[in-house]
């Protein structure tokens, strides 16, 4: 019988942050929740959110800059471009906080993430100026690639960027191969029909047009994951793997790990999973989370990132744009296939424990049946009751201490 292995701390902290997402939507919000899965949801209501590039210059004058900032505008990428005058900027401003520029070096070109909360947005690229470099950071043949899957219908696209050690890399290409397959063969998500909502009932998508065709005609409604692997070094993806590898704070640490990201919606990419932690555990959990009914329809109290993508999604969905055609193989590290369904189940190789993931145990063997995924669906349902719970538990507090001041501030009076 096989079993599942203990979360490392990393994890558990990953899987409180699904749990909160679902506690704060408990209470009066809890009534508009469906059983859309989250991947469908996203692909649907959750438009990309903007990345803010801000373009330092000299004393020439940014005539050209600001063009180029005009013509960003007028496209589907979901970034907003800045012209700012080097000499202007103040030392202890937000617009300079992670980086140093030399002046010498102007044009200087800042990438920042969407706004995550208080205090200046992460950076995650920052490099002089030029059209080539806007190339690379607005696009490129993988993000195309991904995008074509996403609105052909698959749940989610595992993005594996590669630490360059040949078995290493292979490891976490096996484990992933054979859980996906498993958990693409077992998870169930309800039908169309079944669907607690219709996209054309009259309720807009969220900061989108008033009306809306209904994409179950173009985009089935499906459970499929497939895998891309990427070299860390490939030059024509510098956008993507800027985006991916800052996505978290302590990624930098894990250079020489694989890395795996579900990109999934409209290009978000949900958490990194490093190293020993790409495993069937984390990776059935994430599975279960993509494939699970949309309990938070609020975008930003569900965890991920959105990635730089130039890319009409309404259009696509709609049928009203042709999916970008298939990525030619050879600009990939590797395109893994999906294994046959009838090939037996071989165990993953062994890797070589991260440091990100210290203490844990050895990988589980790899589930074969449907109870497999059972427990694995049980085991995080468990988490997730304890800990919204304990949320529950934490807002009744805090309402409680709100009523008392209230009560004794009016007995003073």
């Amino acid at each position: 019988m096989n079993s599942l292995i203990k979360p490392s701390p990393s994890a558990y902290a990953r899987r409180a942050v699904l749990v909160v997402a679902a506690a704060c939507c408990l209470g009066p919000a809890s009534a508009a929740a469906c059983n859309v899965p989250v991947f469908r949801y996203a692909l649907e209501r959750w438009p990309p959110d903007p990345y803010l590039l801000t373009v330092f210059h000299g004393d020439e004058g940014p005539e050209a800059l600001e063009a180029i900032a005009d013509a960003i505008a007028e496209r589907r990428l979901n970034l907003r471009m800045e012209v700012v005058a080097f000499s202007e900027v103040e030392e202890d401003g937000w617009r300079l906080s992670g980086v140093e520029i030399d002046p010498a070096e102007l044009p200087w070109a800042v990438l920042r993430y969407p706004p995550r909360g208080a205090g200046a947005p992460a950076v995650a690229w920052s490099g002089r100026f030029d059209g080539e470099a806007l190339v690379r950071l607005a696009d490129s043949p993988v993000r195309q690639e991904i995008a074509r899957r996403l609105v052909s219908g698959e749940s989610a696209v595992w993005v594996l960027v590669e630490s360059g050690d040949a078995e290493k890399d292979a490891a976490a290409r096996t484990a992933l191969e054979r859980d996906l397959a498993v958990a693409e063969r077992e998870l169930r998500i309800p039908t169309a029909d079944e669907l607690d909502y219709s996209p054309a009932d009259g309720t807009p998508p969220v900061l989108t047009q008033e009306w809306f065709t209904d994409p179950a005609v173009e985009v089935p409604l499906k459970v499929e994951f497939s895998l891309l692997a990427l070299a860390r070094d490939d030059a024509e993806e510098a956008g993507l793997l800027a985006a991916l590898l800052h996505s978290e704070p302590d990624l930098g640490e894990y250079a020489d790990e694989p890395m795996v990201f579900p990109v999934f919606g409209q290009g978000r990419a949900l958490w990194a999973l490093v190293g020993r932690g790409i495993n069937t555990d984390n990776i059935l959990e994430a599975c279960l989370f993509l494939t699970g009914p949309c309990s938070c329809q609020v975008k930003h109290l569900n965890p991920g990132t959105d990635l730089l993508l130039d890319f009409d999604w309404w259009a696509a969905l709609e049928g009203r744009l042709p999916p970008p055609p298939s990525v030619n193989p050879e600009l990939l590290t590797a395109v893994v296939p999906r294994l046959d369904d009838d090939a037996p189940p071989e165990p993953a190789a062994q890797a070589e424990t991260s440091p990100r993931d210290e203490g844990a145990a050895a990988p589980p063997a790899v589930p074969e049946t449907r109870d497999d995924v059972a427990r694995a669906e049980a085991a995080v349902a468990g988490g997730r009751v304890f800990v919204v719970t304990g949320a529950v538990l934490g807002g009744l507090l805090a309402l409680v201490a709100a009523a008392t001041v209230v009560l004794v501030a009016r007995r003073n009076e």
